[in-house]
């Protein structure tokens, strides 16, 4: 007895069940999920590491900069622990005044430098305190009330806070 053409031809017909392709796709769903997961962290993480080195390099890149200043400084215009007057010189030998300053109400707190009484230019915009600058007098017998301008720069990153320090000699004055 020979079979009707329709019953033959589904019987011999292979392929997925509706069943097989929803099991395929479900355990497609979780793979691309569990792929998607790992591709939102490293990008969370990436986001996190670029902001502590933009951090770290202005935090760098200013304490460079006012330790260099500072160590060449003729003269202490005014003091605070928050702002720092000098007279300094530079490579060409003429002086200059420079002024750092912090400024903000709250963090983060904003470092600031001005030179020859121009304008203040923001440096670094990631201080979590205000108070930078603390000062000694290694002898009281010179003329010269300070000898010594220990500079500390808390900064806040995204995750932690990093505090760079630096002890700075007044050699010139």
């Amino acid at each position: 007895m020979r079979r009707p053409a329709s019953r033959r031809r589904y019987s011999d017909e292979r392929g997925l069940t509706v069943v097989e392709l929803m099991v395929t796709l479900a355990v497609m769903g979780v793979i691309v999920a569990a792929i998607m997961a790992v591709l939102f962290s490293a990008y969370k993480e990436t986001g996190v590491v670029l902001n502590r080195r933009d951090v770290l390099g202005q935090g760098q890149i200013a304490m460079q900069q006012m330790t260099k200043q500072f160590r060449q400084a003729t003269t202490l215009n005014s003091h605070s622990a928050t702002q720092l007057d000098v007279s300094t010189f530079t490579g060409a030998g003429i002086t200059h005044q420079i002024a750092w300053r912090t400024t903000g109400s709250a963090a983060p707190y904003s470092l600031q430098r001005q030179q020859d009484g121009g304008t203040f230019i923001t440096v670094l915009s990631y201080l979590t305190s205000p108070n930078v600058f603390t000062y000694t007098d290694n002898d009281s017998l010179d003329a010269n009330p300070v000898d010594q301008v220990s500079i500390q720069l808390s900064l806040g990153t995204k995750t932690t806070t990093v505090v760079l320090r630096s002890d700075v000699e007044l050699r010139n004055q």
